[in-house]
C-alpha cells in the first residue's frame, strides 16, 4: 500500500451498483469510503417501472 493510499478519504454520491462496486474495489485495496446518499432510508428509494409497449 502506498503513502497515498493509505491516507486517501474517498466519497462516494449515491449508492446505486456501480458505487457499490467502486467501494467494493476500494475497500479490497484498503481505502475506506463513505457513501452520500439523497434518500435517508433504502426503503424509500425511487422504483424504476418498466412499461412495455403493447403487441
Amino acid at each position: 500500500m502506498t503513502q497515498i493510499e493509505a491516507t486517501a478519504k474517498i466519497a462516494l454520491v449515491g449508492s446505486g451498483p456501480a458505487a457499490l462496486v467502486a467501494a467494493i474495489t476500494l475497500a479490497r485495496r484498503g481505502i475506506r469510503t463513505t457513501f452520500f446518499e439523497r434518500d435517508a432510508h433504502p426503503e424509500v428509494a425511487p422504483v424504476s417501472i418498466r412499461i412495455a409497449p403493447t403487441p
